[in-house]
């Protein structure tokens, strides 16, 4: 809407069909060597998990592609949940 080089109409259009947004940051972690971890809430109530893991020479993000997850491993706060749904593409984008 901020973008008056832009149509009404066109703005109108994107609004319809796209979406821009950051869920809630509901836990930041942050280890000695860096590592940080975030645990995220959606609008829905969903939650998912990233992590950023420091290199010297490089940085490894993890970002989720699903709320649950059906491998269950421990570390993992989406293995803690049953598998209940595939994130769309904005969601995985806003991570």
């Amino acid at each position: 809407s901020e973008m008056t080089s832009l149509s009404k109409g066109f703005r109108e259009k994107l609004a319809e069909s796209f979406a821009l947004g950051r869920p809630e940051v509901k836990l930041h972690q942050k280890s000695t060597d860096g590592t940080q971890k975030w645990l995220l809430r959606f609008p829905d109530g969903q939650e998912v998990e990233s992590v950023h893991i420091p290199e010297a020479d490089r940085g490894t993000l993890c970002v989720s592609s699903q709320v649950g997850c059906t491998l269950t491993c421990s570390f993992c706060h989406t293995g803690t949940q049953r598998l209940v749904r595939n994130l769309s593409a904005a969601e995985i984008v806003g991570q």
